[in-house]
């Protein structure tokens, strides 16, 4: 399966290129690529602590890629939007977001 998560998100839909990222973890729980999109995507639609939940989670799946320029600069976005959000508040029910880490979670325990 070709991901089209970052196709879809530069062309300003990223619940949908979130919804693919989704897609193709849930085919492949090994999808490196998706795995990482899909805390970009949480940090553009401003989900910054579950960004960094699942960029944590990425790091601790493939520690070879956790160095990479793209995820440390992702890291340091992430974080310094955490630090400047005025309320600690999420914008995402928490169903959902359980939902969507549900599938990084299971693959650890497969």
């Amino acid at each position: 399966m070709r991901l089209t998560a970052m196709c879809t998100a530069r062309d300003g839909d990223v619940y949908g290129a979130l919804r693919d990222c989704y897609t193709a973890l849930h085919l492949d729980v090994n999808h490196m690529k998706a795995h990482f999109r899909l805390a970009r995507c949480l940090y553009e639609l401003s989900w910054t602590t579950e960004a960094l939940d699942c960029l944590q989670l990425f790091k601790a799946k493939y520690p070879d890629n956790a160095s990479s320029k793209t995820c440390e600069a992702l890291d340091k976005d992430i974080r310094a939007a955490i630090l400047s959000k005025n309320s600690g508040e999420s914008n995402i029910p928490i169903v959902v977001v359980v939902f969507l880490l549900d599938v990084l979670f299971s693959s650890y325990f497969v």
